[in-house]
């Protein structure tokens, strides 16, 4: 979608995290994608099934909009400036993962990077299982947090306060407490 953003001139979100991204739908044979192919979490048939969903029978596998490994530099180099990227050590789309990030730090881009060596794909939806999975939600949660307060102090230095009280409206400081995963007030 932020390429799609970009490519359309049109505003880009102010940060990006991505999680265990599936960023090359060519499905190029990589060490994680050979040694993870029977994973139980996304065997390569689920990928198969996943991708002929998805892409047309006769689709451009390396349309940057299907597969942002191969978007051009000047489209790489729009991205935010914040941009995070959680991957999985026990994943088929891990060297996907590692062969963006070298591309971004080639371009210059600034990119925090972070592996849970230990966990499968899709490791956020264990939380509740996983001591480590849960972890990295609350991180996330964090992420957001400091992108959505330099968002929102930007906007105020730009344009006012961003949420106004009117007549007849009830808007308090509550409305704008940020919470955790487990709901509670972190400021």
């Amino acid at each position: 979608v932020t390429l799609k953003a970009i490519s359309d001139g049109v505003r880009i979100p102010d940060g990006l995290l991505l999680a265990y991204p599936a960023i090359d739908l060519t499905q190029a044979v990589t060490s994680s994608r050979f040694l993870f192919h029977n994973d139980f979490i996304v065997p390569h048939h689920f990928l198969q099934l996943c991708r002929e969903a998805y892409i047309p029978l006769k689709g451009d596998l390396k349309d940057p909009f299907l597969s942002p490994l191969y978007a051009p530099d000047d489209m790489l180099k729009k991205l935010p400036s914040e941009l995070y990227i959680m991957s999985s050590g026990i994943d088929p789309l891990l060297d996907d993962t590692t062969r963006f990030l070298y591309r971004l730090k080639e371009l210059g881009l600034s990119v925090s990077y972070k592996r849970y060596d230990f966990l499968p794909h899709g490791f956020w939806n264990f939380g509740s299982l996983l001591p480590t999975a849960y972890e990295s939600v609350k991180e996330c949660s964090v992420i957001l947090n400091q992108i959505l307060d330099r968002v929102t102090k930007n906007n105020t230095a730009k344009q006012g306060p961003v949420l106004e009280k009117s007549p007849g409206t009830k808007i308090d400081d509550e409305m704008s407490m940020r919470f955790d995963i487990n709901g509670q007030k972190t400021s």
